[in-house]
């Protein structure tokens, strides 16, 4: 299990305490992507991008692996 100083996520988040950031520590990942859609809702476009139909430019990237 990697660990991930609590600090830096608590200024991350905005906690005063870091009482308030544990508990998000412990939450499960799928938990805290469906709370973050929940609040940020105008921030998540649920489009697909539009570089997702441009063949010469996905050809191009598949180059790379």
């Amino acid at each position: 299990m990697k660990y991930k100083r609590l600090d830096f996520i608590q200024d991350f988040l905005g906690h005063q305490s870091v009482l308030a950031t544990e508990i998000y520590a412990r939450v499960g990942s799928k938990q805290k992507r469906a709370t973050l859609e929940k609040v940020y809702v105008d921030v998540i476009n649920k489009e697909a991008p539009s570089w997702d139909n441009n063949t010469d430019l996905l050809t191009w990237l598949k180059e790379f692996k």
